[in-house]
């Protein structure tokens, strides 16, 4: 039976999973009237992340159940018009490195991008989110890197949410 508990205390970096925030919980109609967003309701209730200290917490919290549950990467689905998660970026990388010293290495996690879709995205575009991440926050210990042979050196990895619909792309 202990053989089949979560993978003996280990993150494995193969295993990804996809992270999408801030969450908005409400809908409204006419701003008058509001109603709940999601068919889940978080066990921890309804967070926010108004404050530092909130999203602090609450992220630290889905990054240690991320962590036990064996997975080693998280995937932060990213537009570049959401400027709450901008503000929130620095924080989520300052965390979990933060989060990575202070564990041993085998529960280690790593952070990459995944890029989503948004209005008039092109080959170009997706270029300048790719640039934008290299020059801010591929230095990163915690961001995710694969050595590619031909290139001889470590390379980060990111996602394109539905690449074939990018309308240059060939």
């Amino acid at each position: 039976m202990k053989e089949d508990l979560l993978i003996y205390n280990k993150t494995v970096p193969n295993i990804h999973i996809f992270y999408y925030l801030p969450i908005k919980w409400y809908a409204s109609e006419n701003h008058t009237i509001y109603s709940l967003n999601t068919v889940y309701y978080p066990k921890r209730g309804l967070y926010n992340y108004s404050t530092v200290e909130h999203a602090k917490k609450i992220l630290r919290e889905h990054f240690e159940d991320i962590r036990m549950c064996g997975i080693g990467t998280v995937i932060i689905c990213w537009e570049p018009s959401n400027e709450k998660l901008n503000d929130l970026l620095p924080l989520i990388f300052h965390l979990v490195t933060s989060m990575n010293k202070e564990s041993n290495d085998e529960r280690k996690l790593k952070i990459t991008i995944q890029i989503g879709n948004y209005q008039d995205r092109t080959v170009e575009s997706i270029r300048n989110n790719i640039k934008f991440f290299v020059d801010n926050f591929t230095t990163n210990p915690s961001f995710l890197k694969v050595y590619s042979m031909r290139r001889q050196k470590s390379l980060p990895i990111f996602y394109v949410k539905n690449a074939e619909q990018v309308k240059d792309w060939s």
